[in-house]
């Protein structure tokens, strides 16, 4: 998939990046949506609920990532370390299947107004950027 260790770390550090753009914003839109609409919709607050906390997982995963897997390496320095990294991917994973559900699959009802359709749209590339940061991440820390 790659040419060399080092352009799989660059690949996954400018997809930390991208990780750490496009999540800040998510949070503010899934509060506004969420009062805006809750009262029709209770699981916005759920949602905003369990954003809160990926984005909080998330961030922390990435600052420890960006500490133990410089650009010069292939992986984090260690066995231990790969451990604490898997095993951050699994709660993350789980947090987005919660997500997934509280959010109807981010599929918007018809009723749903362009902020909470951009809610969802941005839910759900998000669910897809992290499973393939997962993904890439599990290969290089198995190999």
């Amino acid at each position: 998939m790659y040419e060399n260790a080092r352009s799989a770390a660059q690949d996954l550090r400018e997809r930390r990046q991208t990780l750490r753009e496009s999540l800040p914003p998510l949070l503010p839109l899934a509060q506004k949506v969420a009062r805006v609409h809750g009262a029709h919709d209770p699981y916005l607050e759920k949602v905003t609920v369990l954003l809160g906390a990926l984005a909080e997982r998330v961030t922390d995963h990435l600052d420890r990532e960006d500490l133990l897997w410089p650009v010069e390496r292939s992986g984090p320095a260690g066995t231990a370390d790969a451990v604490i990294l898997k095993a951050d991917h699994v709660e993350v994973r789980m947090l987005l299947y919660e997500l997934r559900a509280a959010a109807g699959g981010y599929v918007p009802p018809d009723w749903a107004c362009g902020s909470y359709r951009r809610l969802l749209y941005g839910l759900e590339r998000l669910h897809a950027e992290l499973f393939l940061q997962m993904e890439i991440e599990n290969q290089t820390l198995s190999s």
